[in-house]
């Protein structure tokens, strides 16, 4: 990952929010977007067991920046877009 991507990543990280948990997630958008500017599913539960931890279905994502990890859910499946 380019360095000012990791620093645009950490200026947008809530005090909240683990420091790896939003370059995890943008690496997951870059590699299973078709296109850029594409939405992505978001498996929350396997987020969840990858970190080992209910706490990022339950807190830390509903703290990431709304303007720019975009979220929307429908018929129980989660996508976002990174802008």
């Amino acid at each position: 990952m380019a360095s000012h991507v990791r620093l645009m990543l950490s200026v947008w990280t809530p005090p909240e929010v683990p420091e790896h948990i939003l370059p995890e997630l943008y690496k997951y958008y870059v590699a299973n977007r078709k296109k850029p500017g594409d939405w992505v599913v978001l498996p929350v539960k396997s987020f969840d067991a990858y970190f080992g931890v209910s706490s990022f279905s339950k807190v830390w994502l509903g703290e990431l920046p709304k303007e720019r990890i975009v979220r929307e859910t429908s018929y129980g499946v989660c996508r976002y877009i990174i802008k």
